[in-house]
């Protein structure tokens, strides 16, 4: 299901009025129209190894919250999962055939994703579901060349556990790491589901597996931003929950334990470097003017 939203003033002046989403979005995020990427899996694909075009990549996942109450209606929380990638889409809702992802395990390796965030949570528009808004998000993609790394959840209500990998991970690559941009989610009456967005930007990529229009920004191709003239790239990953369990007390209660399963897909786009401190300026400008809580959908 895709949803285009109302462009907030601050996206102006940077220059990304075009930037539309692909999937289902908060209010208050402007996102962009996906670009395209390359992906080289050669040194850790053992079968049908070959560079490929893509514009996005699916995954499933699972969370775990640890809530604190701030007042009747209010709440902050700690969140830690673990992401991991079932295909690669090019065009968009279009999968990439082939690829070691897109046909199955064992055809030699595999991909996940680790994520942190903190932020905050108020009720949602009249009143009902929550909406929630990031403080922090950090993400980190491996590669898993063996397929032996596993999702350990914790169970609903437990003691204060956390969401991590297990299996083993020695032989993991990190490729991809980014931190938040701006994000949000919307948590449905009912507590049954929802939708989550993040803008993040990619603070390092290796770039002998990444690469194309998604990555140009990178001029000197050394896996970071940093180099003058540079343009950093930015993701987008959205999605819907499908399922919440361990929210006992009320949504604002204190609470370990939350337990939040659900889908999505990332992409990527390559956007002007401001100057320093604008992006912490437009996240406290966008977060200042509120969630726009309108949200217009149509069918992917």
């Amino acid at each position: 299901m895709n949803c285009k939203i109302a462009l907030a003033a601050g996206l102006m002046t940077l220059g990304l009025t075009s930037f539309s989403a692909n999937a289902a979005h908060i209010g208050g995020l402007t996102l962009f129209d996906s670009q395209e990427f390359t992906f080289n899996p050669d040194g850790f694909e053992t079968s049908i190894a070959s560079t490929f075009t893509a514009s996005a990549i699916d995954f499933s996942y699972t969370a775990d919250v640890d809530q604190t109450n701030t007042g009747a209606f209010s709440a902050d929380f700690t969140e830690t999962g673990v992401a991991f990638f079932s295909a690669f889409q090019h065009p968009l809702g279009t999968p990439v055939l082939g690829t070691a992802l897109n046909l199955g395990f064992n055809l030699g390796y595999q991909m996940y994703g680790v994520f942190t965030a903190t932020g905050a949570v108020v009720p949602g528009p009249g009143g009902t579901g929550i909406d929630g808004t990031f403080d922090t998000f950090n993400l980190t993609i491996y590669i898993d060349r063996d397929e032996n790394t596993t999702s350990v959840a914790a169970a609903p209500g437990d003691p204060n556990q956390t969401t991590a990998v297990g299996g083993t991970t020695t032989d993991d690559i990190a490729i991809l790491s980014g931190v938040l941009t701006i994000g949000g989610f919307h948590v449905s009456g009912g507590l049954l589901g929802g939708d989550f967005d993040v803008l993040f930007r990619v603070t390092s990529y290796d770039p002998t597996v990444w690469g194309g229009a998604a990555f140009a920004g990178d001029l000197t191709g050394d896996g970071d931003f940093d180099d003058a003239g540079e343009w950093f790239t930015s993701g987008d990953l959205n999605g819907v929950n499908t399922g919440i369990s361990g929210l006992v007390g009320g949504p604002f209660a204190t609470k370990n334990d939350i337990i939040i399963n659900g889908s999505g897909n990332i992409a990527f786009n390559n956007v002007p470097v401001p100057v320093p401190g604008v992006l912490g300026l437009l996240g406290a400008g966008l977060l200042g003017l509120g969630w726009v809580n309108g949200r217009s959908r149509k069918n992917a």
